[in-house]
C-alpha cells in the first residue's frame, strides 16, 4: 500500500530540502501535517530539523531509474485535496504491478488523520 506519494521514478517538482530554515519550515506549514505550536517551539524545531531535512533530502532526490514489476499488488490512497499527490500521480504506481487499486479519501495530504476510519477500513478490506 501506497500512500500521498508520487511513483518512484518521477521527480520532485518542487524540492523544498535545500530552502532556507524559515522558508523550509513554512513549507512544511502547508502541509498542515505539523501543529503550529510545534513549529513555532524554537527548541523543538532545532531538534527535528535534521530529521526533516534528511527526509525531505531523500524523498526528493531519490529517482528510481529501472522500473521493475514487482510480483504483488500495489494499492494506493491519496486525498482528494492534496496537492502533493492527487489521483492522476497516484495512478503512476500501477506501472509497478499488474494488479493495481486506488481510493480515493476526503482530505488532503494527511487524510489518514481527517480519514482515519475509512483509511483502517480500507486498508482491512485490501488485507483480507
Amino acid at each position: 500500500m501506497v500512500s500521498g506519494s508520487r511513483a518512484p521514478h518521477i521527480p520532485e517538482l518542487r524540492p523544498i530540502c535545500r530552502l532556507s530554515d524559515s522558508d523550509f519550515l513554512d513549507e512544511i506549514s502547508h502541509f498542515e501535517g505539523t501543529p503550529s505550536e510545534i513549529l513555532n517551539n524554537k527548541e523543538i524545531v532545532e531538534f527535528f530539523m535534521p530529521l526533516l531535512r534528511a527526509d525531505f533530502t531523500m524523498d526528493e532526490q531519490y529517482v528510481l531509474q529501472d522500473k521493475v514489476k514487482l510480483s504483488c499488488p500495489i494499492f494506493a490512497f491519496y486525498g482528494a485535496n492534496d496537492s502533493e499527490a492527487d489521483g492522476k500521480d497516484m495512478d503512476k504506481w500501477k506501472i509497478y504491478t499488474d494488479s493495481f487499486g486506488i481510493k480515493q479519501f476526503k482530505g488532503k495530504h494527511f487524510f489518514v488523520k481527517t480519514s482515519m476510519e475509512s483509511v483502517i477500513e480500507e486498508v482491512n478490506r485490501q488485507l483480507e
